[in-house]
């Protein structure tokens, strides 16, 4: 690139498009959305950042919001606090390589939040100088300076250590009134600030500030340097490409429809080589490395999709994932998920799934996904299908219970589901019926939660439950229970999940409180094999363990809540 631009009297303008054959594709993108009903302090997002320690923020028109991937966290102005916010309506964030916030507002304020002190202080660039007019936004100059462009009154470079300030010379008088949309860093030695009256450039090496040279007649409203050219969006026409080498400047047409994308409010690069594209109406427009144009908007039956299709803001985490501002909330796209397909219950759809809560999964050996639910009964998901079949106590026969803790197919193939509340059942899914799995004496197997069954081929059930293990024979009904262990030890009491062991004599136990054990079901007996000991980092972390894994014959992967 040029270290310095020679302006031209004119520029070639021409219209040009990525491919000739290029169509809107429309992918089927899952968005992650965020509204009030999530602790959102307001829909509208007018602004995004990340700090260093990885917290998202969110500029609103009420109030500043954080969010650290579990909950939202509202900061406000409070009347007679010297550090508190200068006010709740903010437009612009910037995170600072310091990991600070440096915050705006729409009356013209400036904060800057330290998260080591907690608290926010505050920035004057006005002092009489200027009519205070609306921040726009900021642009890092380097570790010391940052640019703050107006709607109005230009733009100044701030001092962000010292609060000093200067308000930029022009070879323009008329720039100190311009809109200033968007300030952006082409390289160290040059940026590019764009106006309701064009494209101009401003050269830190000697504060200079040409006027605006590029799309002169159009009102820009962002920008963003993609393969080497500078593109811009606009308030009412649409895209456009300046190429800084040949100083040709250009529209993208996206659509046969001159209105449709024409007024564009954010353009954001990624990291894997595409350029986002936000709009007021119309959604957001992804161009991928390919030069392919997908469309992706807010459709009215899918709650995955984006919640808006007026988009204020964007940002990339340093995840990958892309979070879009829009004025319903945040839409967050996370590649990782695209993976994933989510099911919810929905009344209108008698295949949907019965109840959110789901406790256990289990897949049988015909493919099928069996589900227990908190208050939902059985799911059974056949995968070809996407369908859900649902078996609960008011559509099945002989099941008392809808609190399901566990579904297993044993050995000879016989399903049994384990209930919070009310035992153990066999389950004939063919004739949609329950029978209740009792003992010798015609008692319940258990009355309390039933989280796990085993069945090593030795004839028995093994049965975790939250008063200990259980083995239960359902030829004989024959029950034990009451088993030692061999160290004097408390036997566990809450066991949430059984596992194959080192041998055909052996399974490992998950404890809740007590750690992991072994059992010989053989001798009948416990072994307590790991706990949570402070300072040793080879020991549990906690001794709440939940989930066994077992990889091949030497490992297994213990989790554990806290």
């Amino acid at each position: 690139m040029k270290k310095h631009l020679l302006f031209l009297t004119f520029l070639l303008t021409s219209l040009s498009v990525f491919s000739q054959n290029t169509e809107l594709k429309y992918p089927a993108i899952k968005f992650r959305n965020f509204s009030m009903g999530d602790g959102l302090s307001m829909s509208t997002i007018m602004s995004a950042a990340q700090t260093k320690d990885g917290y998202l923020w969110f500029a609103t028109p009420d109030k500043l919001n954080r969010y650290d991937g579990y909950e939202f966290k509202a900061y406000r102005h409070e009347q007679g606090v010297e550090n508190s916010l200068s006010e709740n309506f903010i437009t612009s964030l910037l995170a600072l390589p310091d990991g600070s916030l440096l915050i705006a507002g729409i009356s013209g304020f400036i904060d800057r939040y330290v998260p080591k002190y907690n608290n926010f202080t505050h920035f004057d660039i006005w002092k009489g100088e200027k009519e205070i007019t609306e921040i726009r936004g900021f642009c890092l100059l380097d570790s010391l300076h940052v640019a703050v462009y107006t709607m109005g009154s230009g733009f100044c470079k701030l001092n962000i250590k010292t609060g000093d300030f200067s308000w930029f010379n022009s070879d323009n008088s008329l720039l100190s009134s311009y809109f200033v949309q968007a300030f952006i860093k082409i390289s160290d030695k040059q940026f590019a600030y764009a106006t309701d009256a064009g494209i101009g450039f401003y050269f830190p090496a000697n504060d200079s500030i040409p006027p605006p040279s590029f799309l002169k007649e159009t009102s820009v409203t962002c920008m963003a340097v993609y393969n080497g050219k500078l593109y811009a969006g606009s308030h009412n026409s649409g895209l456009y490409k300046v190429d800084l080498k040949t100083e040709v400047q250009s529209k993208i047409k996206l659509s046969e429809r001159e209105d449709e994308f024409a007024k564009i409010n954010l353009l954001l690069p990624d990291s894997k080589g595409n350029l986002w594209i936000g709009t007021t109406f119309d959604g957001v427009l992804k161009i991928g490395k390919d030069g392919s144009i997908s469309h992706l908007r807010k459709v009215a039956t899918d709650i995955n999709s984006l919640i808006n299709n007026t988009l204020y803001s964007a940002l990339e985490d340093n995840g990958g994932n892309i979070w879009f501002g829009t004025i319903s909330g945040i839409s967050a796209y996370m590649p990782l998920n695209q993976q994933f397909a989510f099911y919810r219950p929905n009344p209108e759809d008698q295949y949907s799934m019965s109840n959110r809560q789901v406790y256990s999964l289990f897949e049988d050996n015909q493919n099928q996904i069996w589900l227990g639910t908190l208050e939902g009964g059985v799911n059974r998901f056949d995968p070809k299908t996407q369908r859900f079949t649902v078996f609960n106590r008011q559509n099945s026969k002989g099941l008392t219970s809808n609190s399901i803790r566990c579904v297993y197919q044993d050995k000879k193939q016989r399903y049994w589901v384990g209930t919070g509340d009310k035992g153990l059942f066999r389950f004939y899914p063919n004739e949609n019926k329950f029978d209740a799995a009792l003992d010798q004496n015609g008692e319940l197997i258990s009355t309390t939660s039933i989280r796990s069954i085993y069945d090593n081929n030795s004839g028995w059930l093994w049965i975790g439950t939250e008063m200990g293990l259980i083995a239960w024979n359902p030829e004989t009904k024959e029950k034990l229970s009451g088993f030692e262990t061999a160290n004097g030890d408390y036997p566990p009491q809450i066991i949430y999940e059984i596992k194959p062991g080192r041998n055909s004599s052996l399974f490992w136990i998950a404890s809740f409180g007590q750690g992991l054990f072994e059992f010989d079901h053989k001798s009948k007996i416990f072994t307590k094999t790991h706990t949570s000991k402070e300072a040793d980092s080879f020991a549990l972390n906690n001794n709440n363990v939940m989930c066994l894994k077992k990889l091949g014959n030497d490992t297994l992967l213990i989790g554990t809540f806290g």
